[in-house]
């Protein structure tokens, strides 16, 4: 959003490995406890994506990256860069509760 609101033109490309649109992390059981409803933590509705000419690439991991030949490899294929921004972000943790897997199965 910043790059297009800076002029920028070009190509822009999105990877995550997770399902679905990009999601608020730090907010999540608070915000995702009151209601439920996980669209409530999207950062960007999906047209916002498509308004900006953001290519979004959701369940996609990247597998190497080739600094030398200016390219990513993706479990969807190449994808060449001009610029590369790391965003790696965090996993969610599980704390170590017996019998928590059992009760996520029930559900």
């Amino acid at each position: 959003a910043s790059l297009r609101q800076l002029g920028y033109g070009g190509q822009l490309t999105l990877i995550g490995d997770e399902p679905g649109l990009p999601y608020q992390r730090p907010p999540l059981s608070k915000a995702y406890m009151q209601d439920g409803k996980p669209e409530a933590l999207a950062l960007r509705a999906a047209e916002f994506y498509a308004s900006k000419d953001i290519r979004y690439l959701p369940e996609t991991r990247v597998t190497v990256i080739d600094r030398q030949g200016s390219r990513v490899v993706t479990s969807a294929g190449e994808l060449p860069y001009e610029h590369l921004i790391l965003a790696t972000g965090a996993g969610n943790l599980r704390p170590p509760i017996p019998g928590l897997d059992r009760a996520m199965d029930l559900r």
